[in-house]
């Protein structure tokens, strides 16, 4: 099955906080995937636990969600004081054979850093247009979590749907 169909199929909507369709957010083509693992609120810790407990699944799933968009990279973008699960992700990365296509990009660790148009910015120095989006920019944004249910979906696991 088409990775769209299975995105859709599981009912994966972004888990950043928006709610967004995954699978819509995929139908455009763009130069950048970009990972979102930089939690704007200073005590959330999600996206540290979750890339540290499933680096693989996180890693596989960006990387499917950029290939299917035609990204030319995909960049994961972290607050640089997560050294530990930096070098998960980097050394994870480097084995799997992906360090050509995808790199790990250590943010500030100010507010908002993972607010989507300030992470854009950080990870490839272009400005999101006032009341846009970040295809505007050639950016598809997506967080670890979103990741991770993309690479579930490929693996056929549905995500329970609300009733």
């Amino acid at each position: 099955m088409e990775l769209l169909n299975q995105i859709k199929d599981a009912g994966i909507i972004g888990a950043g906080g928006a709610g967004f369709p995954t699978h819509a957010k995929l139908t455009a083509k763009a130069e950048y995937i970009l990972l979102n693992g930089a939690e704007c609120e200073p005590l959330l810790r999600v996206d540290q636990q979750l890339m540290e407990l499933f680096p693989e699944e996180i890693i596989r799933g960006l990387e499917a969600a950029g290939r299917y968009i035609e990204a030319g990279k995909a960049i994961i973008g972290i607050k640089g004081k997560h050294k530990k699960v930096i070098a998960l992700l980097k050394e994870r990365i480097a084995a799997l054979g992906l360090a050509n296509y995808m790199e790990v990009m250590e943010l500030r660790d100010i507010y908002p850093a993972g607010d989507e148009q300030v992470l854009v910015h950080e990870l490839t120095k272009r400005i999101v247009p006032e009341a846009s989006i970040p295809l505007k920019v050639g950016c598809v944004v997506i967080n670890s979590e979103t990741a991770l249910n993309i690479y579930r979906a490929m693996l056929g696991s549905q995500l329970r749907k609300p009733t």
